[in-house]
């Protein structure tokens, strides 16, 4: 479902001369942790997101009630919402955690997570949406404990050029990595028709990880392998972490921003410690400034 709230008032002038994409994870409003509870990170949430400015931000982890927050909060933006990943499927080995299970993740075990594609209403536009899960048609669990959706919009540039854009949240069962990756790969390399595709999201993997490594790792006479923005990118700026328990504390990278074919990437951005010391997640936002536009 696609959302275009009333446009903001506050919005004015004409778009800044580049394509900025930024992948958050949010932190899902019933999942337990030590980060301060939805009442209070979302109008941080939202700030950060207009600090960072982005033309398309995606995010992961989102509940039913965050995206009707956030679609009230950030009105410059369309929002791709995409369906729900669905239940968690716990093995049977595992059913006797399910209370412990139910206790942690709240309602994100019965009907997980939204990973919606905001899109800058006065700079981008949507041409068109769709959404699978990884396992293809696996959605509700199937061979998978946890299905991972992705939401995918083909976005056009001030009505001059389109791309693809892929959001998901990826890697919670290690085990599943590579089988992940490649089931990804696979959609994907099929979506291939040579315009820039860029794929976003939480993947749960460091850089030399399993999950990444495969991602990046291309090979033979198809698409060309996907590059790390972060990677590329000229100029860095921030402390190249994204997971932070919710802290502060320094982590490791697992969200990401991968691009194909190859293209000039100027400026790469991760956040530090947000002021009043209220995190607006457990992650912090990774942004980067594409050239392809020019």
């Amino acid at each position: 479902m696609r959302r275009s709230p009333h446009a903001d008032p506050r919005v004015s002038g004409p778009p800044s001369p580049r394509l900025r994409v930024m992948t958050f994870n949010v932190l899902h409003s019933s999942v337990r942790s030590i980060a301060r509870p939805w009442s209070a990170r979302r109008p941080v949430v939202a700030e950060t997101i207009r600090s960072i400015d982005p033309d398309v931000a995606c995010l992961q982890e989102v509940s039913a009630m965050q995206l009707e927050d956030l679609a009230l909060d950030l009105a410059e933006y369309e929002f791709v919402d995409g369906p729900a990943s669905g239940p968690t499927i716990l093995p049977t080995w595992a059913s006797v955690l399910a209370p412990i299970a139910r206790l942690v993740l709240g309602d994100y075990l019965e009907t997980g997570e939204h990973c919606p594609i905001l899109l800058r209403k006065d700079h981008v536009t949507c041409v068109d949406q769709a959404s699978f899960w990884v396992p293809e048609g696996r959605a509700g669990g199937g061979a998978t404990p946890t299905p991972h959706i992705v939401n995918r919009a083909r976005v056009g540039l001030r009505g001059e050029r389109t791309f693809s854009i892929y959001n998901t949240h990826l890697g919670l069962v290690p085990w599943t990595a590579r089988r992940a990756a490649r089931e990804l790969l696979t959609r994907l390399d099929r979506d291939w028709n040579g315009e820039l595709q860029v794929l976003t999201g939480d993947f749960n993997s460091t850089p030399h990880g399993a999950l990444l490594c495969a991602l990046v790792a291309g090979g033979g006479a198809g698409p060309p392998p996907f590059r790390d923005a972060w990677v590329e990118a000229e100029q860095r700026v921030g402390p190249g972490r994204t997971f932070h328990w919710g802290l502060g504390l320094p982590g490791p990278r697992l969200d990401y921003i991968l691009l194909r074919p190859e293209q000039p990437v100027s400026t790469a951005i991760t956040s530090g410690a947000p002021a009043g010391r209220i995190f607006p997640s457990d992650h912090s936002p990774l942004a980067a400034d594409l050239g392809w536009f020019a």
